[in-house]
């Protein structure tokens, strides 16, 4: 994929201290998921699952020859996160300047895999 070379500290400014309350969401996207440009995409949408705050991203990423979600080459992933793995990587991500190479990570949530299951039962419920 393709990202301009301010794509991770933007992507920094927008998850600066989420989540600010249980409402809170946040969306970013690095590259594209238009069809007719190269590269592909990721969008995540950052959000609380519950009143505790506790918290998830939605990650969809298209690789170039994909045209639609859905398709081959294309992924959906629920993520549980933490609020102090979102700081981690908004450091990370801020300090990288323009070193070539460099990485930040999101470390997902140590949920048990029950709390996801139990969430993802409840949202279906809901739709």
């Amino acid at each position: 994929m393709y990202s301009g070379h301010d794509g991770l500290p933007n992507m920094a400014d927008i998850l600066s201290g989420f989540p600010l309350d249980a409402k809170d969401s946040r969306t970013v996207e690095l590259g594209t998921f238009d069809p007719s440009m190269a590269g592909g995409g990721i969008h995540m949408r950052f959000y609380c699952v519950d009143a505790v705050g506790h918290a998830a991203v939605l990650a969809k990423l298209r690789t170039d020859h994909c045209k639609s979600m859905g398709e081959a080459q294309s992924v959906c992933l629920y993520i549980p996160v933490e609020a102090g793995a979102i700081d981690g990587f908004v450091t990370q991500a801020r300090s990288l300047g323009s070193t070539i190479g460099a990485k930040a990570y999101l470390h997902m949530a140590d949920h048990t895999v029950g709390w996801v299951q139990r969430w993802v039962k409840g949202a279906a419920s809901h739709s």
